[in-house]
């Protein structure tokens, strides 16, 4: 028995590495390929971009944990490109400040800090596995989150100064 203590330690020792190694810190993006495209038109800062303009850009997919107004939580998974790369298209590389999408009925979302550049934040093509029906999605997929999509995004704003 006193031969198997230190075996028995050791393990005890090895788990808690190996679970805060697997650690889940958030949604991923995996690349999505032969993934066909519809067409789509978005205002970004006054710049009309179409799907032929970002025919050289990866499409990823993201799992993403939804939560809505009463609180239920459920698995989302959207299938697009990322913001970042919607931005670049558009020739915006200057350091922004803040995003703002809007839909064709008016409704904006605004997205500030990291997310935005994050591979995880779409412009969606799908919501599982559904199409959009006018307009990508706007999928801010961080670490939680919540019913802050923005469905049929038709015009993003990124400021890239603060106003004084």
């Amino acid at each position: 028995m006193k031969k198997f203590i230190p075996i028995i330690l050791a393990i005890l020792l090895i788990l808690p590495i190996i679970s805060c190694a697997e650690k889940d810190n958030g949604p991923k993006a995996e690349k999505v390929t032969d993934f066909e495209v519809p067409e789509f038109s978005v205002s970004v800062n006054g710049i009309n971009i179409t799907q032929e303009d970002l025919a050289e850009y990866n499409i990823y997919s993201v799992v993403a944990k939804s939560v809505n107004s009463s609180g239920t939580e459920s698995e989302v998974t959207y299938v697009g490109y990322a913001i970042k790369d919607i931005l670049k298209a558009a020739g915006l590389t200057e350091k922004y400040v803040w995003l703002e999408a809007t839909a064709g009925d008016g409704y904006t979302v605004t997205i500030t800090g990291d997310v935005v550049l994050k591979d995880t934040t779409l412009l969606a093509m799908t919501k599982d596995g559904s199409p959009f029906s006018s307009s990508p999605w706007l999928a801010p997929c961080s670490e939680t989150v919540s019913g802050n999509y923005l469905k049929g995004t038709e015009s993003i704003i990124v400021t890239t100064s603060v106003p004084e």
